[in-house]
């Protein structure tokens, strides 16, 4: 609802979901097998990953979408493949120094920041000895416990939290189009503490009507 009532919306993806579909402009992605470039994960690690196929028809790389954003809003990057960009980063970023794309590519396991220079074995393991702080010791905060905004009631007895499952990621706009992970879970459930489910007289597999205050599904 809040999205139908933006003035203009871009949504760049690789599926036409169900946010796209409320998009003045739609962007289409390519996939991360169809293009290249480094990935850190949440762990700090920095990976190079190969293009392994072209992107279909008009599907185009990230690199290649915001350079003609920036055209258009009139500065030309001018970058003409990933491995420009990660120099750059080499340069501006001192903790991403040592991970050129010469490096990168043939590291097995990938390069873990602060990598600082172009022989710097990365860091696995941050803060053994000390922390970046001014005296080298952790800060610990203490916090004053706030309740949730919203409590249970009498007419809503029941938190309900959302989950995941492992054959689907988030909205499953990309593994409900696989007919193997379909097969296996094929839709989404609710789980109950038994007790609660015995005295609503839910058995296993019944259909249900879940009911908040903003709306059902």
């Amino acid at each position: 609802e809040a999205l139908s009532k933006l003035e203009f919306l871009v949504v760049q993806d690789i599926f036409l979901t169900e946010t796209a579909q409320l998009a003045n402009v739609v962007l289409p992605a390519a996939a991360w097998v169809e293009k290249e470039g480094t990935v850190t994960s949440t762990e700090r690690r920095v990976q190079w990953t190969e293009r392994a196929c072209m992107p279909p028809r008009e599907a185009k790389t990230d690199l290649w979408i915001i350079c003609q954003v920036a055209k258009r809003l009139g500065f030309d990057l001018g970058y003409a493949e990933a491995a420009e960009v990660l120099r750059e980063i080499n340069k501006v970023v001192p903790i991403y120094a040592g991970i050129t794309p010469e490096r990168v590519r043939n590291a097995i396991g990938g390069l873990v920041w602060p990598c600082t220079a172009p022989k710097h074995p990365g860091t696995p393991i941050l803060y053994t000895q000390e922390f970046s702080t001014s005296d080298g010791r952790g800060k610990f905060t203490p916090v004053t416990y706030r309740p949730p905004a919203e409590q249970t009631s009498a007419r809503f007895p029941f938190v309900l939290t959302t989950g995941r499952v492992v054959m689907h990621y988030n909205t499953s706009s990309m593994t409900y189009r696989s007919a193997s992970l379909v097969k296996r879970v094929p839709e989404a459930f609710i789980e109950i503490n038994p007790h609660d489910a015995e005295r609503l007289t839910l058995a296993q597999g019944k259909r249900v009507k879940v009911t908040t205050e903003r709306g059902e599904v």
